[in-house]
C-alpha cells in the first residue's frame, strides 16, 4: 500500500478542504484511493430508494457503478444493514461460494470485474451517518489490516465533514431564501449582526433612505450622529439578548437630510450562521410616512378573489388615479374600468374609492 509517501495529516486536511471544492471531497477521494492502493471508493451520504437516487460520491474506473448501483442493485446489497462501526467485507459476510452464487455478484459485481467489497457504516453523537464502500477489482490484492486501520482512523473526520457540509448547504439555501423574501417586502428591512454590520438590505429600505449613510451589505450601519449609533447598538444588543421591551417597543427615529425621519424597530433574527451557538443577529424594520407601498396585483387575486384584470384596475385606483386615468394607464375603455370597479367594490366590501384605498393599503397586498 502506498502510504509511506502520503502522511495521514494530508488526508485529514483534504477531507476538510473538500468542503470548499466545487465537487466536494473529489481531491480527498483521489488521495485516499492512492493511500489505500485501491481504485474504487464510494461514500454514501444517503442510501438510494425507489424514488430517490440518494447521495453517492465515488471514485471508480467504471462509470457504470453509480448508475447500476443506485438504479437497482442497492436493494440487493448484502452490506446495507451491517453493524455500525465495524468493518465488514462481502466475502467475510457471505463466504466466497455463497457470494459468487448471489444475484448481486452475478448481476452487479461480475460485469464490473469486482471480486469483493469492504464496508464501514458509522454515525457520530450528533446523528450524522455515513457509509463507505471500497471495491476490490480482480487484479488487486486482498484487503489487509493496514487498509482497515486507515479506514477506521479516517471515518470520524469524514462524518464530521459531511455534517458540516450539510449545515453549510442548508445555511446558503437559507440565506438565498432570506434575500428573496426580503426583496419582496414593501417594508424596509435591514439584517444586522451583533456589531451592527449589514448582512442583507432590501430594495424598500434603500428607497426610503437618503443621505450618505445608506446601508450596504458587508459594512457597519452608521449614522451621522454618535448618539444614534449608540442607540442602534443598544437596540441590536437588546434584541439579541431577548429583551423584547427594549428591542421592540422603544424603537428609534432616523432623521433624514430633508427634515423628515424614518421610524424603526429592531427585532431578533434567526441564527445567521449554522455554527452559531446562540442568537446572533437582529433585523431593523423601517417605516416611512412618505413612502407609498406598492400593491401587488397577484396578492389581490388571492386575498380578495379578484380576477387579474380587476386586480390591475384596483392597483391603479389604490395609487389615487381616477377611473378615467386608470383606463388610460391600462389601455382599456372607461366602460371596462367601470365594470371592473363595480365588481371590485362588491368583492372588497366597499362603496367608494377612498375606502378601497384604505382597505388595500392596510392589507397583506403591500407586503
Amino acid at each position: 500500500m502506498a502510504t509511506g509517501t502520503l502522511h495521514y495529516d494530508h488526508l485529514v486536511r483534504a477531507i476538510f478542504d473538500g468542503l470548499l471544492e466545487p465537487a466536494p471531497w473529489s481531491s480527498f477521494l483521489k488521495l485516499f484511493s492512492h493511500a489505500m492502493g485501491l481504485r474504487g471508493i464510494s461514500l454514501i451520504f444517503k442510501p438510494p430508494s425507489e424514488d430517490d437516487r440518494g447521495g453517492l460520491l465515488h471514485i471508480c474506473e467504471s462509470k457504470k457503478w453509480t448508475e447500476r448501483y443506485a438504479g437497482y442493485f442497492y436493494a440487493l446489497d448484502p452490506l446495507m444493514n451491517i453493524p455500525t462501526g465495524e468493518i465488514t467485507t462481502l466475502e467475510g459476510l457471505l463466504g466466497r461460494e455463497q457470494l459468487e452464487q448471489s444475484e448481486y455478484f452475478r448481476g452487479f459485481m461480475q460485469p464490473l470485474n469486482l471480486v469483493d467489497v469492504m464496508a464501514l457504516d458509522d454515525r457520530d453523537e450528533h446523528g450524522g451517518e455515513l457509509s463507505v464502500r471500497i471495491c476490490r477489482f480482480s487484479d488487486e490484492s486482498q484487503f489487509n489490516e493496514a487498509q482497515k486501520e486507515l479506514l477506521l482512523q479516517i471515518m470520524p473526520h469524514l462524518i464530521c465533514s459531511a455534517r458540516i457540509h450539510a449545515a453549510l448547504v442548508h445555511g446558503r439555501s437559507g440565506q438565498s431564501v432570506l434575500a428573496r423574501t426580503l426583496e419582496n417586502l414593501e417594508v424596509g428591512a435591514v439584517v444586522l449582526d451583533r456589531s451592527s454590520q449589514v448582512i442583507e438590505v432590501n430594495r424598500a429600505a434603500l428607497e426610503m433612505w437618503t443621505g450618505k449613510c445608506a446601508p450596504e451589505a458587508g459594512k457597519p450601519l452608521r449614522f451621522g450622529k454618535r448618539s444614534l449609533n449608540i442607540q442602534l447598538s443598544d437596540l441590536v444588543a437588546a434584541a439579541i439578548s431577548g429583551d423584547v421591551n427594549a428591542g421592540l417597543i422603544q424603537g428609534m427615529r432616523i432623521p433624514r437630510e430633508d427634515g423628515t425621519a424614518l421610524g424603526a424597530v429592531v427585532a431578533p433574527f434567526p441564527q445567521l450562521s449554522p455554527f452559531a451557538g446562540a442568537q446572533g443577529g437582529a433585523i431593523l424594520f423601517l417605516s416611512d410616512p412618505h413612502h407609498i407601498a406598492r400593491i401587488k396585483p397577484e396578492r389581490l387575486v388571492t386575498l380578495f378573489g379578484l380576477t387579474m384584470a380587476e386586480a390591475r384596475v384596483a392597483q391603479v385606483l389604490a395609487s389615487g388615479s381616477t377611473p378615467e386615468e386608470a383606463a388610460g394607464t391600462l389601455g382599456v375603455s372607461i366602460n371596462t374600468v367601470r365594470k371592473h370597479v363595480r365588481s371590485i367594490y362588491d368583492k372588497v366590501g366597499v362603496s367608494k374609492q377612498t375606502d378601497l384605498i384604505r382597505v388595500l393599503m392596510h392589507s397583506l397586498a403591500t407586503l
